[in-house]
């Protein structure tokens, strides 16, 4: 689609997007600032034989609004079925009627697409997206299953072969034996405080998930700290939160001004091996934004401060 909405040999058709729109189009990929959690930046137009599959992904799921007033409406609109029903089916849990309603979408998506672009441009994967809720149905959403997985796999046993010779064979024999060394090293590494080094080693060798300093619930502050001030503000917010996360306000009223007098700063702090947060002043990373935050509780915000008390008392930590 992405072809068809640019390629200069569609110059003629009503969807077209010309020089000026692409440049517009330009302008807001080379704009767009992902969390660290994509793992690439958007690129050109210019560049467009060069994407990756996960820069598709990002267009298609993140930056598809950059084409809202650049399309004839209904081709937006066209758009958006595809865009709506793979965001439903890559959700992390889904109810299965919303599921059973992206069916709809894609089937107006590929019948709609037939008439607005033609019938020779509907190519065999517009027709395989009527099959993507139904396979959510089966195995479960989309993000769970890939051709992605199995070619890994083969490249694994294909590593497992160090002749011409009875190649079937070697394949068994080194898999039975990688299986069975990959077990006891779990064991191993369950019962026993191995060195850091040897359970790396280990775990990049039989892609056992090690586990770091960096845990489940575990917070670590990142880059210099810088002692401040503590504002009057922040001192509110600090007594609200634990206010409300002790309703007989035993805490709170433990908290002494003295105690909130000063704080240490930071820019970033990191959850776990993938979830990177900064504050709206760190301005180190220009093609990334990482200053937003969506809880849980669907409360959404963005992160002004990162401040660490050493003077709280133990029973608040």
């Amino acid at each position: 689609m992405t072809y068809l909405y640019t390629d200069s040999s569609f110059s003629e058709m009503p969807w077209h997007l010309d020089r000026a729109k692409r440049e517009i189009l330009n302008e807001s990929l080379a704009n767009m600032k992902p969390p660290y959690e994509e793992t690439r930046t958007s690129r050109r137009l210019s560049e467009f034989a060069h994407w990756k599959a996960s820069e598709f992904r990002s267009f298609a799921l993140f930056y598809f609004s950059a084409l809202e007033d650049l399309l004839p409406e209904k081709y937006f609109k066209h758009l958006l079925c595809l865009v709506y029903g793979m965001q439903v089916n890559l959700q992390e849990e889904v109810l299965v009627e919303r599921v059973k309603e992206t069916d709809i979408l894609f089937r107006h998506f590929v019948r709609e697409g037939e008439i607005l672009f033609g019938e020779k441009y509907v190519s065999f994967n517009w027709h395989l997206t009527t099959h993507i809720p139904q396979s959510t149905l089966d195995w479960g959403c989309s993000w769970t299953n890939s051709t992605f997985i199995p070619e890994g796999v083969n490249e694994d046993v294909l590593a497992m072969v160090n002749g011409t010779q009875n190649a079937a064979d070697q394949m068994a024999r080194n898999f039975l034996l990688k299986k069975e060394l990959r077990n006891e090293s779990i064991s191993l590494m369950s019962n026993y405080v191995l060195p850091k080094t040897v359970s790396e080693l280990l775990g990049g060798l039989l892609n056992i998930n090690t586990i770091d300093s960096c845990i489940e619930n575990q917070v670590k502050l990142r880059g210099p700290s810088k002692k401040t001030s503590t504002s009057l503000e922040c001192e509110i917010s600090i007594r609200n939160y634990f206010r409300s996360n002790d309703p007989t306000d035993s805490i709170n009223s433990s908290l002494d001004s003295s105690l909130l007098k000063e704080h240490l700063s930071y820019e970033r702090l990191q959850l776990s091996k993938k979830e990177t947060f900064a504050t709206t002043s760190y301005t180190r990373s220009k093609k990334r934004i990482n200053h937003c935050a969506f809880m849980k509780t669907e409360d959404f915000f963005l992160i002004e401060n990162i401040v660490s008390f050493d003077c709280l008392p133990t029973n608040l930590l």
